[in-house]
């Protein structure tokens, strides 16, 4: 049985560490998104 907990933990680390990097492209997405917009307003 601790070798289902291990691995379900280690998936929730894995899953954790991929949010992290979806959040970063996200921010990345919204910055270029702004930055467009300020080109065409200007």
């Amino acid at each position: 049985m601790q070798n289902t907990y291990d691995q379900i933990n280690s998936l929730l680390d894995e899953l954790e560490s991929l949010s992290l990097q979806v959040e970063k492209k996200c921010d990345e997405i919204v910055t270029i998104i702004i930055n467009q917009n300020l080109k065409a307003a200007a």
